[in-house]
């Protein structure tokens, strides 16, 4: 029996080490597998441009100069807007007054230009509203092709209980491009600054001189 029990031992030690041999053998397979893998992986080689800089650096720098030239077109784009007057003229609203004739608007949108080079222009309904109500100085400008026009009608009366001067001018979109903005804009709020102090006395003179709506 003894004898019996000792073969027993030897058979499951036997069967205990080849098991352990086989573990091991699949798992010098696995690694020998895993290693095939990484070598298959072939590195991407980077697409380099005729002038061997890589294709995404010459994007970036394709970007930027995209971003200059249409900063340089903003700043004069005020001046080409303007050229047909009395065409975005007609399509101002009836109660947009008092108007700035061509020769004013045109100097308006320069000083507008400048100030906000120097940071001096609140622009949209919100914006003026807000700093017109805190007793910010300045002067007004509206755009007349606004629709509805119920949406800046109380700017006027606003600025008139606080005696800043007003003006409207045909377009919103040349007054969006003097602020140096993609989009029009409807309301600007234009404060005086060191640069342009004589241009700014002279547009409040004349918007100051000008006729306004009687209320009823």
């Amino acid at each position: 029996e003894r004898e019996r029990e000792r073969e027993r031992e030897r058979e499951s030690w036997g069967r205990g080490k080849e098991s352990r041999g086989r573990g091991r053998v699949s798992g010098k397979r696995k690694v020998n597998k895993m290693g095939s893998d990484d070598s298959k992986k072939k590195k991407r080689k980077k697409s380099v441009s005729d002038d061997g800089q890589p294709m995404k650096k010459r994007k970036k720098n394709e970007s930027d100069t995209a971003s200059v030239e249409s900063s340089s077109s903003k700043e004069g784009a005020d001046l080409s807007k303007t050229e047909d007057w009395e065409a975005q003229r007609a399509f101002a609203c009836a109660i947009a007054s008092p108007m700035l004739d061509e020769k004013y608007t045109k100097r308006v949108l320069r000083v507008i230009a400048e100030g906000a080079k120097e940071k001096n222009v609140r622009r949209g309904i919100r914006e003026v509203v807000k700093y017109v109500r805190r007793g910010e100085k300045g002067i007004c400008i509206l755009a007349g092709n606004i629709s509805p026009i119920d949406v800046l009608s109380h700017v006027p009366i606003l600025c008139e209980k606080n005696d800043i001067a007003y003006c409207y001018i045909p377009s919103k979109e040349s007054l969006g491009a003097a602020c140096i903005s993609k989009r029009p804009t409807s309301a600007v709020l234009l404060k005086p600054g060191d640069g342009y102090k004589k241009e700014y006395q002279k547009l409040e003179k004349k918007m100051q001189s000008l006729e306004r709506p009687v209320n009823a």
